[in-house]
């Protein structure tokens, strides 16, 4: 079993990310419904985006004003939309790291690789960020600002995984450690590991969409399999 990669963030593939999204918005929207001078403003904001691709900082908050703009845009409100845009246009023009939210997403980048340097364990704070790019996504600011809260606290914190916040991710790395430690030992004595295939596609799904509920759920029922002998009738998944 593949171990889930959730520190992307830190290295700027996160960016990569969000920045391809945002083209993709601009790109799909028909330019022939458009003025003229929205449609430049539009390849304005997607030449500057492509510049902010040499930072490794996410730009959290550019990409939200570009994605209320598409859901703005979609919805007819033109007035909204273009305004939306030329707020994406005046983000665009500070520096990155220099928006708020993105000055803390360089503070938990410095304190990761701080608590990496002393061999600190540093996936419960990549499991948080993990949260951002599905938040952005979906233009929700308070819930991308609530991550990064989340894991501001966590790297402060003298024992982060004791917080009442980390408690489903925690219970979640838990879960996770235990089945890679066991599958390959479970195939290896017969297993079989079509079985576990299916649902550890399912929860890398689910936490790439950052639905850890249902990841936790995916990772229950590999459990079911791998702490049991191969061939255990005991071994059905709930």
């Amino acid at each position: 079993m593949e171990r889930l990669k959730m520190m992307g963030w830190v290295s700027g593939s996160l960016l990569l990310t969000l920045v391809t999204a945002s083209s993709l918005c601009l790109a799909q929207t028909s330019p022939g419904a458009l003025s003229p001078g929205l449609q430049a403003k539009m390849q304005n904001v997607q030449r500057m985006m492509e510049k902010r691709a040499k930072s490794d900082i996410p730009p959290v908050r550019i990409v939200l004003a570009v994605k209320k703009f598409e859901f703005e845009l979609k919805a007819g409100k033109m007035e909204q939309a273009e305004s939306s845009l030329d707020l994406a246009l005046k983000r665009l023009e500070s520096a990155p790291g220099e928006d708020p939210l993105e000055k803390k997403i360089v503070r938990v980048q410095k304190g990761v690789k701080e608590l990496e340097s002393k061999g600190g364990e540093a996936r419960l704070i990549g499991m948080v960020m993990s949260k951002l790019e599905p938040a952005v996504l979906a233009g929700d600011e308070s819930k991308a600002e609530a991550t990064i809260d989340t894991a501001l606290k966590l790297l402060k914190s003298k024992d982060p995984r004791s917080e009442p916040e980390a408690a489903p991710y925690v219970r979640l790395l838990d879960k996770i450690s235990e089945a890679q430690e066991k599958a390959p030992k479970w195939v290896g004595a017969g297993g079989d590991g079509s079985k576990l295939a299916p649902l550890s596609e399912r929860a890398g799904q689910a936490m790439k969409e950052g639905k850890f509920d249902e990841a936790e759920k995916a990772f229950d029922e590999i459990l079911v399999f791998v702490r049991q002998e191969p061939g255990s009738r005991k071994q059905e998944a709930p």
